[in-house]
């Protein structure tokens, strides 16, 4: 049996807290798959206005995958990782 608990300073139901701490594992989980996977950790040159628009164009990629994979454009894809999704597109396509 495992027992788990929150400290929190906000005034909140027990459930309320519970999908609160939920809601930021799941940003979480997206913050480093957006690093991990997307190559949002790195600084890519020495120009501040080059990384932004690398940076914004990582962030509509990975906004369109997650959109894409929210919608079901195919069965469990709401499961299916970026690299997964990326494999899956790239792969199946150039089989073609």
């Amino acid at each position: 049996m495992i027992i788990f608990g929150y400290v929190t300073t906000e005034v909140l139901t027990p459930w309320q807290t519970h999908k609160k701490y939920g809601e930021r594992a799941t940003c979480e989980t997206w913050i480093e798959e957006a690093k991990g996977q997307m190559g949002m950790g790195k600084i890519r040159t020495s120009s501040f206005l080059a990384n932004a628009a690398l940076f914004h164009c990582a962030v509509l990629a990975y906004n369109t995958l997650r959109w894409m994979a929210h919608h079901e454009w195919q069965p469990g894809a709401s499961a299916m990782g970026t690299r997964t999704v990326r494999t899956y597109l790239v792969r199946v396509a150039a089989s073609y």
